[in-house]
This record gives C-alpha cells, structure tokens and sequence, in this order.
C-alpha cells in the first residue's frame, strides 16, 4: 500500500484495552517509541487482540513491527495475521489467515506478505 495509514481513515479496535491509544499503531510514526504514547495491552490474555480494518482492499507488501525500547521480550510469540476482505470479528472460526507471523524480541520488525 502506498503511503501510511491514517488512524482517522481506518478502524482500530481492542479486546484488552478501548482507550483511544489503541490509535496509536496506525497515526503514522515511523519509529519505535516509549509509554505512554504506545498502544498497551493493559493485560496479557491468550485471547487479548488487537485488530485494524482497512475499510477497504488495499495490495499490502509489508508490515512494519515497532516494539517497545526496553521491553522488546514482551512481544516474543505474539502473532501477526492478515485476512482478506471476508474476515468477520464475530466469528473468527470462519476465516483462514492469509498470513500468520510469530514475533520476536527485536526492536523493529518487517513482515513481508
């Protein structure tokens, strides 16, 4: 996709946290950077999710990982998946990942699709 989303654009939505820096993965910084100005889990949960809807198609080529300086193991394990148009939050069963990545520890991390 050309260009950086714009967190006014799109629609971010959590399980673990509704607050309004669940934004913050998408205003379009493009570096890594410390609390409060992260989005934050506020609790591990093996279900906990964080979830962007592009509003529409768009052909992406990668995604850009900005962990958090001095936390970074936090993110080891967690998963990246992307879906395609179909994919319905109400009912996750029904949707295949198109594709699926595994964090690590590092500081930024590049997920080519």
């Amino acid at each position: 996709m050309n260009g950086t989303p714009s967190a006014a654009n799109n629609l971010a939505e959590s399980q673990t946290n509704k607050n309004a820096e669940i934004r913050y993965p998408i205003d379009g910084t493009l570096s890594t950077r410390d609390y409060p100005e992260i989005y934050h889990s506020a609790q591990p949960s093996a279900f906990g999710y964080w979830l962007l809807d592009l509003g529409q198609a768009y052909k992406v080529d990668s995604i850009v990982y900005y962990n958090r300086p001095g936390y970074t193991q936090r993110a080891i394990g967690m998963l990246i998946e992307t879906y395609d148009k179909n994919y319905n939050i109400n009912s996750p069963g029904s949707s295949v990942a198109l594709n699926q990545f595994t964090l690590n520890g590092d500081l930024i991390q590049t997920l080519n699709l």
